[in-house]
């Protein structure tokens, strides 16, 4: 039988489902464990009070759990043949996007704020995975 699970990314430990992800800076997020995936799609949106949101968004995946959580971390990487989920969001509608990570065991995302990004902008993600019970 199949079912679908869910998870809502964070940036920091019990973090508010809308992520701070302001500024010119690059956020990780927690990573969790999809070897027994099939299928995967992402749920996520912008929101900011004053300004644009301006977010790069990656799949970073692993063989390991994280070293240390919501950081930079050698063993996680973006896939060679992985797509960007965006380049340069701006949008603050709701998007769904289903994704193909590698075959790894460990998945994040890695949010980059580029310049145009306002210090108070907010991201909220969900992945839903389909798993063979």
């Amino acid at each position: 039988m199949k079912f679908i699970r869910q998870h809502k990314f964070h940036v920091s430990n019990g973090g508010a489902d809308a992520m701070p992800v302001g500024g010119n800076t690059t956020y990780y997020t927690d990573a969790i464990n999809i070897e027994k995936g099939e299928s995967f799609s992402l749920e996520y949106k912008a929101a900011v009070t004053s300004g644009a949101a301006d977010l790069a968004i990656n799949l970073e995946q692993s063989d390991s759990p994280a070293a240390t959580a919501y950081a930079s971390d050698a063993n996680f990487t973006v896939g060679a043949d992985v797509s960007a989920v965006e380049t340069s969001l701006s949008s603050t509608t709701r998007k769904h996007k289903s994704i193909a990570p590698n075959m790894k065991k460990w998945i994040r995302l890695k949010i980059a704020g580029a310049g145009g990004n306002s210090a108070n902008a907010t991201l909220e993600a969900t992945i839903s995975i389909q798993e063979e019970n």
